[in-house]
């Protein structure tokens, strides 16, 4: 018995591609909101965290995990409307990944807000 296997469209791989750039774009913006804390909190005495860098480093983060989930989900949904039935996954882990990657950042915020580090 043979199995003929449909060949996979451009738009799934894209899917792929942009649900690995959540990772990608969720450590770039980490490093980048640390780089802020150190660029704009440079004023602040001792140990003090500035909620200007935390809020303008989260706010990058965000973007930065937003943008690839979201083409994920939109060229999986694409690859699905062509025809494409494993266009589904990379939107599932796209939408997954950018979920988490986004209340990692609401969590950290809300917990350096309520330890006082401001």
């Amino acid at each position: 018995m043979t199995h003929s296997r449909q060949p996979t469209s451009s738009r799934t791989v894209g899917a792929w591609v942009a649900a690995a750039l959540v990772l990608v774009g969720f450590l770039l913006g980490l490093v980048l909101s640390y780089v802020l804390e150190g660029v704009l909190a440079g004023s602040t005495v001792g140990d003090e965290r500035s909620l200007t860098a935390d809020l303008v480093g989260a706010l990058l983060t965000i973007v930065l995990v937003l943008v690839p989930a979201s083409v994920a989900w939109r060229q999986g949904r694409r690859a699905e409307t062509d025809g494409d039935p494993r266009g589904a996954y990379p939107r599932l882990v796209g939408a997954v990944l950018g979920g988490l990657g986004i209340a990692v950042v609401v969590v950290q915020l809300v917990v350096n807000a309520s330890s006082g580090a401001y």
